[in-house]
């Protein structure tokens, strides 16, 4: 699969960037840090890129237990800047560095 990064408005249409490599990405947000975050569907991770689009780190497996996903599909930052992640019937919210603050739901 492959992602462009698209970096304003008048871009639009032009990607800057295309990352290839990414295990069937989902959903993608983008930090205040600029920081590119992505669900890896496929990989069931969370993968966190710069805004060259250069990997920084990945975290999480496959898994029902806080910090790990079964098929990560919805990603979100949150105001007080955490990583928020859906997975399932399940919502989980993550530090950067990926641990487990708080999860609702359960993973089925």
């Amino acid at each position: 699969f492959t992602l462009h990064i698209i970096p304003s408005p008048e871009m639009r249409g032009k990607p800057v960037n295309i990352i290839s490599g990414l295990n069937n990405p989902w959903g993608v947000v983008i930090s205040k840090n600029e920081e590119i975050v992505v669900a890896e569907n496929g990989a069931h991770c969370i993968t966190i890129l710069n805004k060259e689009g250069k990997k920084v780190k990945s975290f999480g497996t496959k898994g029902t237990k806080d910090g790990q996903f079964t098929h990560p599909r919805g990603v979100a930052i949150s105001q007080d800047g955490h990583i928020l992640v859906t997975d399932e019937h399940r919502l989980q919210k993550l530090t950067f560095e990926g641990v487990c603050v708080k999860s609702v739901g359960s993973s089925k």
